[in-house]
């Protein structure tokens, strides 16, 4: 492990290690510095094992040494988040392959909510953690904030609210229960997003979520139980991450809200 991360090539969007017998792999590498990191790093190395999809990342294994801590992944050459970008900019993809990127999201989210083992909530399902490889097939990953759902739960209250700012339900932040329909609505936002290259988030929408999220924490702090949220921006205009600790719904929720849709419905 050490001679291979020493052969690090720290370009975005991650670190790439290269084993003895040639192959790359993906490598996240952290260090123990609070409990959150900590949470997020056991999660997945608890999680991610157990899935076996094609949609779905494959962890090929972990380092702990000291404060450091390292996960090792298949090696994908390309992020979604990337390739919207480059959609932004007049970049070219096909329909068909846009719409096979979608399927193969959707494959692995249906995944995720109905056969795996254990069934589970991402929670923060946008293009940023979607990869891809050569072919185009798109990976779910970065499991740190999900939540296990019981073999009888399709929903469960939670006391700490975690996601991205433009793919996270309003209606979970109002409600304080999270389902598999919170990933459907980040679902619909990404495939907005990949059909019309907008952004997933507007000025509104960001003062929106932050008054939900005051009044989540009201709510909790009321009632005696631990609340803890906290809202940042990622640059200028985009969305931000909201870290702390409900089918059509989400898909509704996502074309009525999402700024994309405006555009969307003049071609419609």
């Amino acid at each position: 492990m050490d001679d291979m991360s020493s052969r690090f090539c720290k370009e975005p969007p991650a670190n790439i290690g290269v084993l003895r017998n040639g192959v790359a792999v993906a490598i996240k590498k952290g260090v123990h510095e609070s409990i959150q990191r900590d949470f997020e790093f056991e999660n997945e190395l608890q999680i991610i094992p157990k899935f076996h999809h094609a949609n779905v990342i494959k962890l090929l294994g972990c380092c702990i040494e000291g404060d450091q801590r390292i996960l090792v992944y298949e090696y994908m050459p390309r992020s979604l988040d990337k390739i919207i970008q480059e959609l932004k900019a007049g970049g070219f993809l096909a329909w068909p392959l846009r719409f096979r990127i979608i399927e193969g999201i959707a494959q692995g989210a249906v995944y995720l909510h109905q056969h795996s083992r254990p069934r589970l909530v991402h929670k923060d399902l946008k293009p940023a953690n979607i990869l891809l490889d050569c072919d185009m097939t798109p990976r779910i990953t970065d499991f740190g904030i999900a939540e296990v759902l019981e073999s009888d739960e399709d929903e469960k209250e939670t006391y700490e609210i975690a996601g991205t700012l433009g793919y996270l339900d309003p209606e979970s932040v109002r409600t304080s229960i999270i389902s598999t329909k919170s990933d459907v609505y980040g679902f619909g936002v990404t495939s907005l997003q990949i059909m019309t290259a907008q952004d997933s988030v507007m000025e509104f929408e960001f003062d929106t979520m932050r008054r939900l999220l005051v009044e989540h924490g009201g709510r909790r702090g009321a009632g005696g139980a631990r609340a803890r949220c906290g809202v940042s921006r990622e640059g200028g205009g985009g969305g931000g991450e909201i870290q702390g600790r409900g089918e059509s719904r989400g898909w509704r929720s996502a074309l009525l809200l999402h700024p994309a849709a405006v555009a969307m419905s003049g071609e419609l």
